[in-house]
């Protein structure tokens, strides 16, 4: 009724000029009444006050619309957002997903797979670690943090590990001094290690050399397996000596004469290989072992420490002794050590598989930078087969083509497909990102797509929308190479989604020294010996280079003959460096032997029983040198005919054959042997002899 009277009094200027009258307003006030005129209504206190609080009323009730409508208003307008987001990306269809570090976590938790080992409160999958672990990325992204937090669980729960620590960071940092145990020859701490306690039967020595003295990749495998055969066999005949040692070894390996370390390997596979016969062979084979095994003589010097013997084998068994073993090197020395650290590590990895089973133990070997050591022969077993032992691997690298080099790709793919947990970081290398990119997964959406059509009139014009199902990568490759420092790409085993994770950088206390030296008294007899085979082993590499060719080096500029006249040609040749003594090499025939004892012992066989027995023991390729040899020389076998590569190498070129390994295998069965001799112009050449007795008796 107020609002109603200050209304009409209002509006009573505007009546009076248009001549319209407004009617007296009867007004109860205590229940009396009152007829008052509009006009009056503005002078009243009574209307006043009225109008003023409908004014107020007014503005109050805006404000409080607006503070109860705009909560409602705003998640309408998210979750309109969200769709459009939906929209835009695509539906998934399947394949890898991605969410964030809180969801993943959540999800783990929600599933009661949450592990106690944790990433700044994010939990891996429980048992997980048994499957395990990758870190991967560039130099200075985070890795020796992200390994330093996992350290800190490991710790935490009690479970063993074995260390390698290329630049002593987690030595310095875990190490306690009393209950971890530490090798490293140049290390005041370091445990007296004891070869014959770690290696008690043969295939242990033949375990620990395949380490000792890696694979050279393109190369003669002769030059690997007969130093491994070489040294096995001397330390497996060592170990019931009463005085053995490795200084006693070393001394037998490099400095005894070559009739002595003959007759002491006389009864064992390697036999041949340090045969006088051979000479120039036996100095390449040493040759080999000296530059595979100077870290060796480290270890000579501290067996005198009047420390307890000390066994990684032993350890392990020992499940009571809850110390780690660091394996360590400064930046200087790992050149020197990666032999012996190598064989370390492999040995312990085989020692895993010796225990009895139990999937509740726990042992991690945690390997940062695993490109820096030797390659691991039994490593892919090991990871296999760890479930059952309990063994845990945590492996860093910088790049998947580090492995390839070391490893090749046929057995570094296996080896990832073995890893469930990995954590990427950084790769500015475009081809590193783009296998990180495959590693982590793609999906399969549903792509949209809109497009708009337009017509002379505009009833015409339209908007179309189409689907269509695309598979693109979870995370792209510039999202790889633009990652921050501590921050990486986590991927889990089973079904969890990818995630990303921001570590905290934490400075840990140091707790021992990263290094103590260690004054060793180095064999100056053996130091003296190691260094003059450094010097000689150019024919090994020589010959290396050479099979790893395929042929002698030829000048390319020389006229290609028969083989007949090739033959003549060679003939004249090898009279004339018989007649000249200077023409000769120094050096005397090159013997190839067997690698086995078994396929010595069936070099006999395979030459007496006639031709058919020959086919079933030579392959068909072999076969095809031997025949073609036979053939061009069977009309002079009692001279003894001469052949170089060459002239051998024309009979076979229309079948496009590669004779280099089979003319090997045939030396080392005695069929044919090979004789370095240097011409009267001073050029290399290989002259193949046959065994004339030998080829007559199957022949015939």
């Amino acid at each position: 009724m107020s609002a109603w009277c200050w209304c009409l009094s209002e509006i009573y200027p505007i009546c009076q000029l248009l001549n319209i009258k407004l009617h007296v307003v009867r007004i109860p006030v205590f229940d009396k009444p009152y007829f008052i005129s509009p006009r009056l209504f503005p002078r009243l206190p009574y209307f006043i006050g009225q109008a003023h609080a409908i004014f107020n009323y007014a503005i109050y009730g805006g404000i409080m619309g607006f503070i109860l409508s705009f909560p409602p208003a705003y998640l309408f307008y998210r979750w309109m957002m969200k769709k459009g987001e939906e929209q835009s990306r695509g539906k998934f269809i399947r394949g890898t997903k991605f969410d964030s570090s809180k969801r993943v976590a959540k999800l783990i938790k929600k599933s009661n797979e949450a592990s106690d080992i944790t990433i700044d409160g994010f939990p891996l999958v429980k048992d997980d670690e048994t499957k395990h672990i990758l870190v991967h990325g560039t130099t200075g992204t985070g890795k020796s943090q992200l390994i330093a937090k996992i350290l800190d669980c490991i710790r935490k729960r009690g479970d063993r590990a074995i260390v390698y620590d290329k630049g002593g960071l987690y030595t310095s940092r875990y190490y306690r001094d009393g209950k971890d145990y530490l090798l490293n020859p140049f290390d005041s701490r370091s445990q007296n290690w004891c070869l014959w306690d770690e290696a008690r039967t043969e295939p242990d020595f033949r375990n620990m050399t395949e380490s000792l003295i890696p694979e050279n990749n393109g190369h003669d495998p002769f030059w690997v397996n007969a130093p491994r055969s070489m040294f096995g066999s001397a330390a497996f005949t060592m170990q019931d000596a009463e005085d053995r040692s490795i200084k006693k070894l070393l001394d037998l390996l490099f400095t005894a004469k070559s009739e002595d370390l003959t007759q002491y390997l006389s009864e064992t596979d390697a036999a041949t290989f340090a045969s006088d016969k051979s000479e120039k062979t036996a100095i390449s084979i040493r040759s080999v072992l000296a530059a595979n095994l100077k870290s060796l003589r480290y270890l000579s010097a501290t067996e005198k420490n009047n420390k307890p013997p000390f066994c990684i084998r032993d350890w392990l068994a020992n499940e009571k002794d809850q110390g780690w073993l660091f394996l360590t090197s400064t930046a200087d020395q790992l050149a020197t050590l990666r032999p012996l650290i190598s064989m370390w590590f492999s040995m312990a990895t085989i020692s895993m598989l010796s225990l009895p089973e139990n999937p509740e133990r726990r042992i991690w070997f945690v390997c940062d930078e695993l490109p820096t050591l030797n390659k691991q022969p039994q490593l892919f077993h090991a990871m296999a087969e760890a479930r059952k032992y309990g063994g845990c691997f945590l492996l860093g690298m910088q790049s998947f083509g580090q492995i390839q080099q070391i490893y090749g790709k046929d057995l570094a793919k296996p080896m990832y497909d073995l890893v469930n947990t990995a954590f990427y970081f950084r790769s500015p290398s475009q081809e590193t990102a783009q296998e990180v990119s495959k590693a982590i997964g793609e999906q399969e959406i549903e792509d949209m797509h809109e497009s708009y059509s337009y017509g002379a009139n505009s009833i015409r014009d339209g908007i179309s929308i189409n689907a269509s199902r695309i598979k693109i990568p979870l995370i792209f490759v510039t999202d790889i190479k633009m990652l921050k420092d501590l921050h990486c790409y986590l991927k889990l085993a089973e079904n969890y989604p990818v995630t990303m994770l921001n570590l905290k950088y934490e400075s840990r206390k140091q707790i021992a020294n990263h290094f103590m030296e260690e004054k060793l008294n180095i064999n100056n007899k053996i130091e003296h010996e190691i260094d003059s085979n450094d010097n000689n082993k150019g024919f090994a590499i020589k010959k290396i280079n050479t099979i790893k060719a395929g042929a002698e080096p030829t000048n390319p500029s020389e006229k290609v003959v028969e083989p007949e006249e090739q033959l003549k040609e060679t003939k004249e040749n090898n009279q004339e460096a018989k007649s000249d003594p200077k023409a000769i090499n120094s050096s005397p025939s090159v013997n190839y032997a067997f690698t086995e004892i078994k396929a010595i012992e069936k070099k006999e066989s395979a030459t007496e029983g006639g031709i058919e027995h020959l086919k079933k023991e030579l392959s068909e390729m072999e076969f095809k040198v031997l025949d073609a040899l036979y053939s061009l020389t069977k009309k002079n076998l009692d001279k003894g005919i001469e052949m170089n590569r060459k002239a051998l190498s024309k009979i076979l070129n229309r079948a496009k054959e590669n004779i280099s390994r089979a003319t090997t295998l045939l030396c080392q069965k005695g069929l044919i042997h090979i004789e370095a001799a240097r011409r009267g112009d001073g050029r290399n050449v290989n002259i193949y002899k046959v065994n004339t007795d030998k080829v007559k008796n199957w022949k015939k």
